[in-house]
């Protein structure tokens, strides 16, 4: 047999998934014609099916050197290359391609997805772009340069995009998902939760819709709603940390604090590092009075992230309704350090002092978180504390 009747008997096997012989094929093939274009890039076609891809990536390259001019070995490896994040090389062996076919709208969308992957928004706006003036009814590539200007906060363009894909497909439901995220985030919610609906209706296990909207319900105050919609996404992604964290927040919104516990405690059964679980799950058990488990749990959210002048503050609460001034007024001092204006943490800190006597650090805290409190336009507070402070100089 010649190396043609091979390789024509390789695709044949290889079309019927008799992946191994076809491989034995191309091999044979190349036995007799070493320097074989088309062994070479069927049998790394084959390879790539299989995911052996440094295989497929060495057929590929020996193809390219065979035939340089030709644009589908360049094609199969940036595909290899894709695969394998190794986005630089994908968007040369693309660039190649363009060089053979200027006019090539695939390639430029590929190119333009590598660009995207890097997080390069602007270069791959460049490529879309010019994939848009070569073939203008394409929705997804609107779409994905509008996710492109949304990354680089164009927000107007990024609207225009993606109203544009909806228009050439009216059942994309990502363009109708990202403009209802963007419309949300302008404080058009109306418009938000219409697009939010419209991707659902589209897609009713698009659980990351029903996220959105349920901001979109806490940000107009229907937390029943909200609940509504975050328990659909809990029944889609029943192993979703966020979903049961922002659910025990709803919870505790609605004052249903226990069942807010309950649900934070999930979220960290999921994901023992979820900081968030921690903090908010520190805050409603304040609520609940369970102030050694508060300690806890701001204590753990401070392992995992140090630098939080709100977890250093939270505890010290903790610890000055379990009378332990000293201890809060350690905390206070730490989250000052990271927060040189937070007030609240002065005043805490003053109140501690007082207790234990020390009436004029007391003084002198009350005298910064009155200070603070008047620049940041907190009356109420600024009022409580500078009566605080009248109080103890007529003491003293």
């Amino acid at each position: 047999m010649k190396a043609k009747d091979f390789i024509k008997r390789g695709r044949k096997k290889a079309e019927a998934q008799n992946l191994s012989d076809a491989i034995k094929d191309y091999n044979n093939a190349l036995q007799i014609e070493p320097d074989n274009y088309d062994a070479y890039n069927g049998r790394g076609i084959i390879y790539l099916e299989l995911l052996e891809l440094d295989k497929a990536i060495a057929d590929f390259t020996q193809a390219t050197q065979l035939q340089p001019d030709n644009p589908i070995s360049y094609q199969n490896r940036s595909i290899v290359y894709f695969q394998l994040e190794q986005y630089q090389l994908a968007i040369c062996d693309l660039s190649s391609i363009l060089r053979l076919d200027p006019n090539n709208v695939e390639i430029y969308v590929a190119r333009g997805d590598s660009y995207r992957s890097l997080k390069d928004w602007q270069n791959a706006i460049y490529d879309y772009t010019q994939a848009l003036k070569l073939n203008l009814n394409n929705s997804e590539t609107y779409f994905k340069r509008g996710f492109c200007y949304l990354k680089l906060q164009q927000i107007e363009l990024g609207i225009e995009d993606f109203t544009q894909a909806i228009k050439i497909n009216p059942q994309n439901e990502k363009a109708y998902f990202y403009r209802g995220g963007i419309y949300t985030a302008i404080n058009q919610i109306e418009l938000g939760i219409q697009d939010l609906n419209r991707a659902i209706e589209i897609n009713p296990d698009f659980a990351d819709a029903y996220h959105t909207r349920v901001g979109c319900w806490l940000l107009l105050g229907d937390l029943e709603k909200a609940l509504k919609d975050i328990n659909e996404v809990i029944e889609k992604e029943p192993k979703s940390a966020q979903a049961y964290c922002n659910r025990g927040t709803i919870y505790a919104d609605l004052e249903n604090y226990e069942q807010a516990v309950k649900d934070y405690n999930k979220a960290l059964f999921i994901d023992s590092d979820y900081i968030d679980a921690y903090t908010n799950k520190a805050i409603t058990n304040l609520e609940l009075k369970n102030y050694h488990q508060v300690i806890k749990d701001y204590s753990k959210a401070i392992q995992i992230e140090n630098k939080n002048s709100e977890s250093y503050y939270g505890r010290a609460c903790a610890y000055y309704q379990l009378k332990q001034y000293a201890e809060a007024i350690k905390d206070c001092s730490k989250a000052i350090k990271l927060n040189l204006e937070y007030a609240n943490a002065y005043f805490l800190r003053g109140d501690s002092y007082s207790y234990l006597g020390n009436k004029q650090k007391a003084l002198q805290n009350y005298h910064q978180a009155a200070e603070l409190y008047q620049q940041q336009n907190q009356l109420n507070e600024y009022q409580k504390v500078s009566k605080l402070i009248e109080k103890l100089n007529y003491d003293m």
